[in-house]
């Protein structure tokens, strides 16, 4: 039962992540690496926050790029 509840917020943590990154769409042009290319052409702010992708990996501009998403 942990195993299955624990699985099931870590999906809803990252539908979260995605949902708010495709809600910052200016983020994309942090400098970050997805699918182990380098994306954007900005540095992201010293804030110690993450930009640009979720902790999977996942980044907006993988979907437009007709990657598969994980």
């Amino acid at each position: 039962m942990w195993k299955a509840l624990s699985a099931f917020w870590a999906e809803q943590n990252e539908l979260q992540e995605r949902l708010l990154l495709l809600n910052r769409p200016w983020e994309e042009e942090y400098l970050h690496w997805a699918d182990g290319e380098l994306h954007g052409s900005e540095a992201p702010p010293a804030d110690g926050r993450r930009h640009s992708v979720t902790r999977s990996g996942w980044c907006p501009g993988d979907r437009f790029a007709g990657r598969p998403t994980p």
